[in-house]
């Protein structure tokens, strides 16, 4: 439906003067939509010349009017015109010579000053005005970008409402009061303990074993030689290590500060040793070496139960490291069911030590004829290796005689009669 040319006119004129007049109070690009109807060629150059001049008006007031629907000779006139000096912002847009300034303003219309019906001659315009705080050589460049014209007339891009000057304001934090978070290192470490949703099963003993890949990779390089992209989820273990000392191990792993010395034992301290070293777990490995290099946590009965744990285990720099601290011990032990029972290689460092304290060489001789007699017919066939130990060149004559001759003694003489032992006997009193 198209509108009278004179109740045309005075709405545009009063749109134009209420947006010019409260423009003053923003500052950024105003945004003006605009729909134009017919065909007549003279009728839209004017139109065009209009807005044209419209647009410069604007400019002077720190506006700048974008246009849609417009043919590309206007919207490179409304691109010119935006570099033109501002006039006063009490001034009409559309009328400046009205107020006694500038009477040439209008000088390129096509009709004399003041008429302005033109401009809406057989035309619908609809106008409306957004005010946007957006820099204005930011946006040049992408106001005035055509797109692709599928037919529609339509030149510019979509401007979403970020591009709009929206969502701009930084949220200020500190001035907000919000529920605390639990700190990440107390939840991770709870999860762990908690063994909450584990990552690898490991088969030690026949039995599984639970746990976290990333606490295993940081203590032990064995794990961390690991390709985490091709390891199995399933992971058998050797024999080396055991099921107590990785639990020992483990728990050592997740705790805090110094509290993993609470899982070594005098007990378990040679099988995490060991599990340490096959393992790679180098810090825990030399805790337990300072444990055991300890004298005071390991001597005479300690140490004898730990030389009996390396004994089994066949780490012998362990057994020559506790020999030296059974000293006094020694003849406790000669009484015990432990020393019966110890092997022939076990019984002969012992024999041998220079570090045992007994009061003769008379109470070595003594101690390996009870190893002897508990199995004599097993063990009569060590008697050269176990009598080989005995230093008989310390004992005085009258101990060498009665251990060959003294009736009340028939293990003695059991023993001393075997040609070998005669032979020694006579050596020690040579």
């Amino acid at each position: 439906m198209r509108m009278k040319r004179d109740d045309l006119r005075s709405e545009v004129t009063n749109k134009f003067s209420k947006s010019h007049s409260n423009a003053m109070d923003y500052s950024g690009v105003m945004y003006l939509e605009r729909e134009v109807g017919g065909s007549n060629e003279s009728e839209t150059s004017s139109v065009q010349s209009n807005l044209s001049q419209i647009i410069k008006d604007a400019n002077r007031r720190n506006k700048r009017m974008v246009y849609s629907n417009c043919s590309d000779e206007a919207l490179m006139d409304i691109h010119k015109s935006c570099r033109k000096p501002h006039i006063k912002r009490d001034k009409c847009a559309l009328h400046p010579d009205r107020s006694g300034e500038h009477p040439d303003r209008c000088k390129d219309f096509n009709h004399p000053i003041g008429e302005h019906s033109r401009l809406c001659v057989n035309k619908e315009i609809h106008l409306s005005a957004k005010y946007v705080n957006i820099h204005e050589d930011q946006m040049q460049h992408k106001l005035f970008t055509n797109k692709e014209d599928n037919g529609k007339g339509d030149y510019f891009h979509e401007m979403n409402l970020s591009k709009l000057g929206f969502y701009s304001d930084i949220i200020k934090w500190d001035n907000l009061k919000a529920p605390d978070r639990r700190e990440l290192h107390p939840i991770i470490h709870e999860r762990l303990c908690s063994f909450i949703n584990p990552d690898i099963i490991l088969l030690i003993d026949e039995h599984e074993f639970y746990c976290h890949r990333i606490v295993l990779q940081c203590y032990s390089t064995y794990f961390d030689e690991l390709n985490n992209l091709e390891a199995k989820n399933y992971l058998k273990l050797d024999k080396e290590v055991t099921k107590d000392a990785f639990i020992a191990i483990y728990a050592w792993m997740l705790t805090t500060g110094q509290g993993g010395f609470h899982y070594l034992t005098r007990e378990n301290i040679l099988q995490v040793l060991i599990a340490c070293h096959h393992l790679k777990v180098t810090d825990l490995e030399e805790q337990c070496l300072a444990f055991i290099d300890n004298e005071n946590a390991f001597s005479e009965e300690n140490a004898f139960h730990l030389f009996v744990d390396a004994s089994r285990l066949k780490h012998k720099a362990i057994m020559e490291l506790m020999v030296p601290r059974i000293k006094a011990f020694f003849l406790h032990l000669v009484s015990s069911k432990e020393f019966l029972e110890l092997s022939l290689e076990d019984l002969c460092i012992f024999l041998q030590s220079n570090y045992a304290i007994v009061h003769c060489e008379m109470e070595m001789f003594m101690s390996a004829v009870r190893w002897l007699m508990y199995r004599w017919d097993d063990r009569c066939n060590y008697m050269t290796n176990v009598m080989r130990c005995v230093r008989f060149g310390l004992m005085t004559p009258s101990q060498l005689v009665d251990i060959r001759k003294n009736p009340e003694s028939p293990e003695f003489l059991k023993v001393t009669q075997d040609k070998f032992v005669q032979k020694l006997i006579d050596d020690g009193m040579a």
